[in-house]
């Protein structure tokens, strides 16, 4: 049987993928951005435990106390958001996508400098949307 838990920060980080699609992928500023965003949240990701600033409105007290040394508990997390669980997929060929375009306003038509972020979590029967900001 397969022990699919996670046992490191790699284990969830080395299938997180970022891409730029459509006429986004042209814009410097955006790819510029996308960087920078890859950056903070891969180091993010290796951070420990509970970020302080959730601890009291979105976490309890007790609980940031709890996972205050857990060195998994932020990709456990995403793992969480993205698949409704703590498990890793089956599948070896597994991904996170973040994926990156510029959206039109229709007030201006112009483009922002907005991206629209969407993750994805898919393997080989796996497939859910993770989030969608604007």
């Amino acid at each position: 049987m397969y022990n699919c838990k996670i046992r490191s920060v790699a284990d969830v980080l080395d299938h997180i993928h970022f891409h730029i699609f459509g006429d986004a992928a042209e814009s410097e500023t955006l790819q510029l951005l996308a960087g920078i965003f890859e950056i903070c949240v891969r180091k993010y990701l290796q951070g420990v435990g509970h970020p302080e600033v959730l601890c009291g409105d979105i976490v309890s007290h007790d609980e940031y106390a709890q996972e205050l040394n857990n060195p998994l508990k932020r990709v456990q997390a995403l793992m969480v958001a993205s698949s409704d669980s703590l498990l890793l997929p089956i599948a070896e060929d597994w991904a996170i996508s973040v994926c990156f375009t510029l959206l039109l306003t229709h007030l201006k038509l112009m483009p922002l400098p907005v991206p629209l972020l969407q993750g994805r979590c898919h393997g080989s029967n796996t497939r859910g949307k993770l989030f969608l900001m604007t």
